[in-house]
């Protein structure tokens, strides 16, 4: 299946909005957002965490500002980069994506996954036992919802009586998956459409080679559990630096890969993920600022 959307490069590239690098504040996402819509760029991403790394770069709540891009953009596609199931019962994060979905005229791509900091969770209020099983039963449900299904629902973790999802778009969802656990591409890989990987999971590490073996990870496991490898298309996300970055305020490995220079040196970085095989990239790109946006779009004009 393809990638949704007209590409205007090789790779498709997106901007990954709402970072914990610093404290943003609306206007600079809106800002980075209407850049992206008027330029060279696929999509828009926002990551599903309640806190950054450290307080004053924490993110603003993921739904709440995809449901904000999608009433000041006209033509980017519009994700959460990736939306865990654990923060909300299926019929809220259903809820939550249809309006998305609606407001957006249908530019929504549905990423998913589990969970990946567990110490959010306590913080939140929140359970956090047996992660992939509470996916599991959500992931169910908001299938069923999206379906126009009017059902109840009883299971381990989750409970909902005479329930349906109000207002479904006429527009189906796409679907993506953030996860190399055999048994949650066992779930998902019969209902998604595409497969997103994270520069931070060994041995990616913002290497074009790193993500070819995370690539090829998948590509067997999809063969192992059944499922043909070129149904999907591949995401990955990148960070990406331009003039006035802040840098990251996390430890890398001594075998994290930096990508920036000026436009030419940042076209042949992302030419090198398209050699691999990567359908998107989804940039997170330093500074978090309109500027910033416009710099990466001279790049990206020169791919192809």
């Amino acid at each position: 299946m393809g990638l949704p959307g007209a590409v205007v490069s090789r790779p498709a590239v997106g901007i990954k909005l709402n970072a914990p690098i610093v404290d943003v504040r609306w206007s600079d996402i809106r800002d980075m957002a209407r850049v992206a819509d008027d330029g060279p760029f696929h999509s828009l991403w926002s990551e599903d965490h309640q806190f950054g790394p450290r307080r004053g770069g924490d993110p603003w709540e993921v739904w709440s500002v995809l449901s904000a891009l999608a009433a000041v953009t006209r033509r980017v596609y519009l994700g959460p980069i990736v939306a865990s199931t654990n923060f909300h019962s299926p019929l809220i994060l259903a809820r939550k994506a249809a309006a998305v979905q609606e407001v957006s005229a249908g530019r929504l791509i549905f990423g998913l996954g589990a969970g990946s900091l567990p110490a959010e969770y306590p913080k939140a209020g929140l359970p956090f036992d047996h992660p992939v099983s509470r996916f599991e039963e959500s992931f169910a449900v908001m299938r069923r919802l999206f379906a126009g299904e009017r059902f109840s629902f009883e299971g381990s973790y989750y409970r909902l009586e005479d329930t349906w999802l109000a207002n479904v778009s006429e527009n189906p969802i796409e679907w993506m998956v953030g996860s190399l656990g055999p048994r949650m591409l066992g779930i998902t890989l019969p209902h998604v459409q595409g497969w997103n990987v994270h520069w931070g999971d060994e041995p990616f590490f913002n290497r074009p080679a790193g993500y070819r073996q995370l690539s090829d990870r998948f590509t067997e496991l999809c063969q192992g559990l059944g499922f043909e490898p070129d149904r999907y298309w591949r995401s990955a996300e990148i960070y990406v630096k331009v003039a006035g970055a802040h840098g990251l305020p996390v430890d890398l490995p001594p075998e994290f890969e930096s990508i920036g220079g000026d436009a030419a040196a940042i076209a042949e970085s992302l030419d090198a993920f398209a050699e691999e095989g990567v359908d998107l990239l989804q940039v997170l790109v330093d500074p978090q600022t309109a500027a910033a946006v416009e710099a990466l779009a001279e790049a990206v004009a020169l791919l192809d």
